[in-house]
C-alpha cells in the first residue's frame, strides 16, 4: 500500500467536514436517549408512563454510541504529528474543554440535592463529604467506596480513562499503522481483547467496554489509511467475537456497529437548511451540557410531582403530575443551552488555543 496516497486521502478527509455533521447528529440522538430514560419511568408519572414508558430502556444505547464516537474522535483528532512530548498539552486541552462544565454540574447538584433533602418531607438530609466530592471531580469513584453524585457520571469516568490511555498509545498506533494495514486490524482487535481482563481490573472500567472504543479506533484508522473492504469486514468480525463472548449485550453491540457505519458512510449535506436539521445540530451542540445536568433536573421534577400528588384538593392534580416530565424535558434543554453558552462554549474556545499539532 502506498502511504503517500494515504496522506492525500487524509488531507481530503480533514478538509471535508461533512462527517462532523453525522457525529453531531449522533451525539444529539445519544443524549436524547439517555435523557428520556432518566425522565421517564419515575413512579409519579403513571399515566404518562402508559404511553411513553418504552423510552425508559433506551439510555444504554445512547451510552454505546458515545463510546464509539469518543473512540473515533480522540485518535483521529490527534493527527500525524502528535508525539508523547505533546501529551501534557493534549491532556490540558481535554481538561480545559471538559472539566469546567463537569465541575459546574457537580457544584449545582450538590447545592440542589442539599436543599431538596432539607425541605422535602420524610427525606433524609444529604451532605456530600469532601472525599466524595474529590472522588467525583477526579473520577476516582471506581477506586473508592464513594458513590457518584449523579449516576450518569460513571460514563464520564470511562471516557476520561480513554483520554489518558489513548494519548499514550496513539504514537505507537500511528507508527504501526503506517507500516502495514494489517497492523491496523491488529491494533483494533488487540484493544477489544482487553475486555477479557475486566474481572481483574474492575476499577479500570474502560476495559469492560473496550470493544466499543476499539470500533472507534478502527474507524479513525479507516478514515486515515482506508483499509481494503475485506480487511475491514474481517476486522469487524474479529472485534465482535470478544465483545459477544465477554457478555456485552448483542442489541447494544449492534447499536455500536450501526454507529460505526453511520459515521463511516453517512455524509449529510448542510443540515442548517431545514428546521429538523437545525434541531439535530442544536441537540449535538448542547449534548454534553445536557448529559451532565438532565438527571439532576429529572430528580427535581420527580420531587415536584410527588408534592403535587400530595395536594388532594388541587384541581387537575393528576393532569399536572403527568405534565411534569414534559416540563422537565423542555426545561432540561433550556438549562443545557444556558450552561453551554455560559461555560461550555467559552471553555471550548479556550481549549482550542492550546495547540499540540503543528501549524498548517
Amino acid at each position: 500500500m502506498n502511504f503517500n496516497d494515504n496522506k492525500k486521502y487524509l488531507y481530503n478527509i480533514s478538509s471535508n467536514k461533512e462527517y462532523l455533521n453525522s457525529i453531531h447528529v449522533l451525539r444529539g440522538i445519544a443524549a436524547l436517549l439517555v435523557v428520556c430514560e432518566h425522565i421517564v419511568g419515575r413512579s409519579p408519572y403513571s399515566t404518562f408512563n402508559q404511553y411513553f414508558g418504552w423510552l425508559n430502556n433506551l439510555g444504554h444505547y445512547g451510552v454505546v454510541a458515545f463510546f464509539v464516537i469518543s473512540g473515533f474522535l480522540l485518535p483521529f483528532s490527534l493527527g500525524e504529528d502528535y508525539n508523547l512530548n505533546k501529551y501534557g498539552r493534549f491532556m490540558l486541552r481535554r481538561v480545559v474543554r471538559i472539566e469546567p462544565t463537569y465541575l459546574g454540574s457537580i457544584a449545582l447538584s450538590c447545592v440542589v440535592i442539599f436543599v431538596i433533602t432539607r425541605i422535602a418531607p420524610n427525606a433524609e438530609p444529604w451532605m456530600p463529604s469532601v472525599k466524595q466530592i474529590l472522588s467525583n471531580i477526579f473520577y476516582l469513584v471506581p477506586f473508592t467506596n464513594d458513590t457518584w453524585i449523579l449516576g450518569v457520571y460513571w460514563t464520564l469516568a470511562i471516557e476520561f480513562q480513554f483520554y489518558v490511555i489513548i494519548g499514550l498509545l496513539h504514537p505507537g498506533f500511528r507508527r504501526l499503522s503506517q507500516q502495514s494495514t494489517l497492523n491496523i486490524s491488529f491494533i483494533s482487535i488487540l484493544f477489544s481483547l482487553l475486555v477479557f481482563a475486566s474481572p481483574w481490573c474492575e476499577p479500570l472500567q474502560l476495559i469492560k467496554y473496550s470493544p466499543y472504543f476499539a470500533l472507534g479506533i478502527l474507524l479513525a484508522m479507516q478514515f486515515r489509511y482506508k483499509l481494503p473492504y475485506p480487511n475491514l469486514v474481517l476486522t469487524l468480525i474479529a472485534i465482535t467475537i470478544p465483545a459477544i463472548l465477554s457478555g456485552l449485550a448483542l442489541s447494544e453491540w449492534l447499536i455500536g456497529l450501526v454507529t460505526f457505519f453511520i459515521i463511516l458512510y453517512w455524509k449529510p449535506p448542510s443540515l442548517s437548511d431545514s428546521l429538523l436539521g437545525r434541531a439535530l445540530l442544536f441537540g449535538g451542540t448542547i449534548s454534553y451540557s445536557w448529559y451532565v445536568t438532565h438527571q439532576l433536573l429529572a430528580s427535581v421534577g420527580e420531587s415536584v410531582a410527588k408534592f403535587i400528588s400530595s395536594q388532594s384538593s388541587l384541581p387537575l392534580r393528576d393532569i399536572l403530575v403527568n405534565l411534569v416530565p414534559v416540563g422537565v424535558f423542555v426545561f432540561s434543554i433550556i438549562f443545557a443551552w444556558l450552561l453551554y453558552i455560559l461555560i461550555e462554549k467559552p471553555t471550548h474556545k479556550l481549549a482550542r488555543r492550546i495547540r499540540y499539532k503543528a501549524s498548517s
